[in-house]
């Protein structure tokens, strides 16, 4: 039976309190040598039936164990969105932490839904940038995921748009400096909002700038890799490669970017196993 656990931020309340929703499930006791993590913006995509229809490109790469999920959107009245209905439906569970209120009383924020039990939810406030216009809130949301393969951290992160690289770098450092001090394994996905673009009053972009090589690099250099080098766009518009996941402690198997009808991003697949050099403790 779902537990529902409604929990302030734990640094404090935004100027609007929006709780963080966790819906947990029975424990999955089957084992496997692998687990499927999907990042995905959904772009406040309220249908389940939409939502479904595409799920199932996704399970072409074998079904997914974990969603990293931004841009989602709950309706005004507070019943279940779209992607709290999809982990109802899979029996997967489910965080939510909104972000950012509406003028139509709707909340959009970030979501994880598991395969496996979630321990240990956190809230993570990034850094305000003040964009001219359509402001909004960053956080990240972090959990716990205990998988076949053992704990392993994640990080769900959604950051600005409109802002170069020094300043994309500061709204993450907090994940960063958070998933460094993991000593087990850990992943950190999401759109990263790494567009190709310096911006100038943070309202015209001024090309060339290439912000996700460099973000890349970023998490190279505190151990983290990812398998989206040379990547294809995960954005249509300007070909961007907006969105990417970095993974520390663990290989991957496989992986691949998969086209999403409902969104205008694209989602990004990696199969991971255990790391083979932390077994042997070779490097």
């Amino acid at each position: 039976m779902a537990l529902l656990d409604r929990r302030p931020l734990a640094d404090g309340p935004l100027p609007v309190d929006f709780p963080l929703v966790w819906r947990k499930v029975a424990s999955d006791t089957s084992s496997s040598s692998s687990i499927t993590i999907v990042t995905l913006n959904t772009a406040r995509e309220t249908s389940l039936t939409r939502i479904l229809r595409d799920f199932s490109r996704l399970e072409r790469s074998g079904p997914p164990d974990i969603l990293l999920l931004q841009e989602v959107k709950a309706p005004r009245a507070g019943n279940a969105n779209a992607t709290e209905q999809l982990a109802a439906r899979l029996g997967f569970n489910y965080l939510y932490q909104p972000a950012n209120l509406w003028k139509d009383g709707s909340r959009e924020g970030l979501a994880i839904v598991s395969r496996y039990p979630l321990v240990d939810p956190a809230v993570i406030r990034l850094p305000a940038l003040d964009l001219v216009y359509n402001n909004r809130r960053r956080i990240a949301l972090s959990a716990t995921a205990v998988t076949p393969l053992g704990r392993v951290r994640l990080f769900n992160v959604h950051l600005d748009t409109r802002v170069g690289i020094r300043d994309r770098l500061a709204q993450l450092a907090p994940v960063v400096a958070q998933a460094r001090a993991v000593s087990g394994p850990c992943v950190v996905a999401g759109d990263f909002n790494t567009s190709h673009f310096a911006w100038f009053g943070r309202v015209l972009p001024i090309p060339y700038q290439d912000q996700e090589i460099r973000v890349r690099r970023h998490f190279q250099a505190t151990g983290f890799r990812t398998p989206f080098v040379h990547q294809k766009a995960t954005f249509d518009l300007l070909g961007l490669r907006l969105d990417s996941i970095y993974v520390k402690g663990l290989e991957w198997a496989a992986s691949g970017i998969e086209e999403i009808d409902f969104s205008d991003h694209h989602a990004l697949w990696v199969s991971l196993r255990a790391d083979k050099s932390e077994r042997t403790g070779s490097r």
